[in-house]
């Protein structure tokens, strides 16, 4: 029997295929045959990896290709369940690194990490001004948290601890997280601070859900 998350999953690659060719799409409601199709196989990978793997967002990833390779129409599931896929998310969440702040992908990946951040906060009780000196052990979690692709860097600018949580972690502990953007930095700030968009974008969501952060933790019984 095909699962929910399975479903989702599908429906999800279908969507997102469809609209990425420009291409109307209707959700299927009925899975009846489709476990005797090799599609089920690769449909019951990909789900079995996402689980695995929570932090990278089935959103992105089937994304990922379609922009990766433009002249290619289409990707089926059988696709997806390669490492080329795996391959394709890693070359596209670093071409997201080198665009602009103000493209409609980091836009979109500014308004996920912001969603995220104000999720993680009410599950953990914490207001905004809290998440940065979050920690679970010795590791920031917003350092975790990037390095899974969970969050922007761009959204992290907006923090002032961001800056002397960097200062005073060790160079090779920040490094480990932070990779590629590390080496950035100041590419990374200066993108930020000449944005016509991101930059507003971000400090607006930020006040945004510190307020809806703070209306529903007050709510809860710690």
């Amino acid at each position: 029997m095909v699962t929910r998350n399975e479903k989702d999953v599908y429906n999800l690659h279908l969507s997102i295929s469809r609209s990425s060719r420009n291409k109307p799409f209707k959700i299927r409601e009925n899975f009846e045959g489709l476990e005797e199709t090799p599609d089920y196989l690769f449909l019951k990978k990909l789900t079995k990896f996402f689980f695995d793997f929570p932090h990278i967002d089935p959103n992105i990833f089937f994304k990922a290709p379609y922009s990766i390779y433009p002249d290619e129409e289409w990707f089926d599931l059988k696709f997806f369940a390669s490492l080329k896929a795996v391959n394709a998310y890693s070359i596209y969440f670093k071409s997201l690194q080198e665009k602009s702040p103000d493209s409609q992908e980091n836009i979109e990946f500014i308004k996920n990490s912001l969603r995220f951040i104000g999720s993680f906060c009410i599950r953990n009780n914490i207001l905004l001004s809290d998440y940065m000196k979050y920690s679970k052990g010795i590791t920031s979690i917003w350092m975790k948290h990037i390095k899974e692709h969970k969050i922007s860097v761009y959204v992290l600018l907006e923090f002032p601890e961001f800056y002397s949580t960097i200062q005073t972690t060790p160079s090779d502990e920040v490094y480990m997280f932070l990779g590629y953007i590390y080496d950035n930095l100041q590419t990374y700030i200066n993108r930020y601070n000449t944005s016509v968009i991101a930059r507003k974008f971000v400090k607006e969501g930020m006040k945004k859900i510190s307020d809806f952060i703070e209306k529903n933790i007050k709510n809860k019984v710690v």
